[in-house]
């Protein structure tokens, strides 16, 4: 594939999105699973933001290594 190939061409038509009301465990979960970096944020269908790994590393720092899956280390007290 070529670097010209416009995007619309290699877009997903329907990406795997997280609604904005969910936690940030489920966004863990979700991204966890996936061979993607980035999770589109939805409110009813409506794009609202993108959330992605580097943000949520932020957030816990380096601790989602520990934990349980309810609450992973760093984030259980929040």
């Amino acid at each position: 594939m070529l670097l010209s190939t416009p995007i619309v061409e290699i877009m997903k038509r329907e990406p795997t999105s997280i609604e904005a009301t969910q936690s940030i465990i489920d966004a863990i979960r979700i991204l966890s699973k996936a061979n993607f970096h980035h999770l589109p944020v939805v409110d009813k269908k409506r794009l609202v933001g993108i959330v992605g790994t580097v943000e949520i590393l932020k957030l816990s720092g380096d601790a989602l290594g520990g934990g349980d899956s309810e609450h992973p280390a760093g984030l259980a007290g929040r």
